[in-house]
């Protein structure tokens, strides 16, 4: 009888090791599989964020090869710079597809002349300026609401103008609803007041300049002369303004 007890209590007490044992395993089990539940999350994921930033780049790519098609910039041929630049526009206007780019203005073509550049820009609307220093660098502007000529002071609001550098790869929004972003006056060429303009015979004379209240009317200027190595004067090698649409 005595050893029929013993052999109960040590058949029970096995069994209690086996079902620690067995809850042990599950346990186990179920933190494996919520691990791999989480591994195939996370790759999933990591997946589909990679096609789809591929597929982007792709889209991304072949719409930067189609703007370079029409965009015939003798100043700008790197698809990088373009991107930078139409990237941006992009951003604040959805409407622009870029689907037409027109050449309004080349210095180089149609002469150094204030005149003749507001001849061929005024009126129009989504104007970029890309201007070539003498010293080599390149910077410019965009204007949504574009210039017109006055023969008195004309000051207008465009919170969608920015300033740009290329070689430093950095946009200058302008200050939102600050007056007198663009300048129109018949003498000067395309203008944003106090910050970015050039006068007649821009080729010789070094009048063409960055304003002193630059910083007033744009944002995120480290230096007020930083677009041109630093010089605020500087002669104009080439000029070009373009019409986007």
């Amino acid at each position: 009888m005595e050893n029929n007890i013993q052999n109960n209590i040590k058949t029970i007490s096995k069994l209690n090791e086996d079902n620690t044992c067995f809850r042990r395993i599950i346990f186990i089990l179920f933190i494996l599989l919520v691990f791999a539940f989480i591994y195939d999350y996370i790759i999933y994921n990591i997946i589909n964020s990679l096609s789809n930033n591929i597929e982007n780049n792709i889209k991304n790519i072949l719409a930067i090869e189609k703007i370079k098609g029409s965009f015939n910039s003798k100043i700008i041929d790197s698809i990088y710079s373009i991107n930078f630049i139409f990237y941006r526009i992009k951003e604040n206007d959805k409407s622009l597809n870029f689907n037409n780019i027109k050449l309004l203005y080349r210095a180089s073509r149609d002469g150094d002349s204030t005149k003749n550049c507001h001849k061929l820009c005024d009126n129009k609307q989504n104007v970029l300026i890309i201007i070539k220093s003498d010293i080599g660098y390149i910077f410019g502007g965009y204007s949504k609401i574009g210039f017109k000529t006055s023969k008195n002071i004309d000051f207008k609001i465009d919170n969608n103008s920015f300033l740009f550098s290329v070689d430093l790869k950095r946009i200058y929004p302008a200050i939102k609803d600050k007056h007198s972003i663009i300048y129109d006056k018949e003498t000067h060429g395309l203008c944003f007041t106090g910050s970015l303009y050039f006068e007649d015979n821009f080729f010789n004379y070094n009048y063409n300049s960055f304003g002193n209240y630059i910083k007033e009317h744009f944002k995120d200027l480290k230096d007020k002369y930083e677009m041109n190595g630093g010089e605020k004067y500087f002669k104009i090698k080439e000029l070009e303004v373009f019409q986007l649409f």
